[in-house]
């Protein structure tokens, strides 16, 4: 009864955060709808964006703090209290591999559906290269692969699937409905890359810089062909 109490908690805890993210996001929009033009253009489209992640990165440490984390007591039994990393089970090289492979079959992917896609490129800009493949990647993966991850797995008992699967939904549901398919997929791969490692809270760190790795990388070379096809 107190497992299916934790899951209910942690999934209701996600669940405001996201619902946060809209409100805040749609909120500072209306209130920022004339920045349209220059510099604030883009502070009208990308505070939203960073208010919305900031209310829901805050609603997640908060349930952090009130939803039991029943995996730290076998934490500090089986590593002590200083927290040993224990490198020998975190091998580099595979993370590497594992990174490579995520990228290579997002880019594939990528690559197979624009044969069925009709739409314009977006103009680029030094901007849009910063906010895309840096900014908004970063907030994504410490939000969805990160702290969704860790709330539902380490507080809430789900099971890695489960919390991939809500992880890849709920991304997938701040893109336009013509890129939701695809995002949906890419939450999976990249949900997948980042819960390799969950024996450990370091763990699911670990895995987050893989995925943000891996999410920067990807949206890097679609901007490098989007350079590519302007000049």
């Amino acid at each position: 009864m107190k497992t299916n109490s934790d899951k209910l908690s942690s999934l209701a805890a996600v669940f405001a955060s996201f619902c946060a993210f809209f409100t805040a996001s749609g909120v500072l929009a209306l209130f920022l709808q004339s920045w349209d033009t220059g510099l604030l253009g883009i502070l009208g489209s990308l505070v939203p964006y960073l208010g919305g992640w900031l209310c829901a990165v805050g609603i997640l440490k908060l349930s952090a703090r009130l939803l039991p984390d029943r995996d730290a007591e076998e934490e500090r039994a089986a590593f002590g209290d200083e927290g040993e990393l224990h490198e020998n089970k975190y091998s580099l090289k595979s993370d590497i591999y594992a990174s490579v492979l995520t990228l290579a079959v997002l880019l594939l992917l990528n690559f197979a559906l624009s044969f069925f896609a009709d739409g314009k490129s977006a103009e680029f800009s030094a901007a849009a290269l910063v906010i895309g493949a840096f900014l908004k990647p970063f907030c994504e993966e410490t939000y969805f692969r990160y702290g969704v991850s860790v709330t539902l797995m380490r507080s809430g008992k789900l099971s890695r699937s489960m919390a991939v699967a809500v992880s890849a939904v709920l991304f997938a549901l701040i893109h336009k409905a013509s890129a939701m398919p695809f995002a949906l997929v890419a939450g999976v791969l990249l949900g997948l890359l980042a819960t390799r490692h969950t024996d450990r809270k370091d763990g699911f760190r670990r895995g987050a810089v893989c995925s943000l790795a891996v999410h920067s990388a990807y949206n890097l070379i679609l901007y490098a062909v989007l350079y590519w096809r302007c000049i």
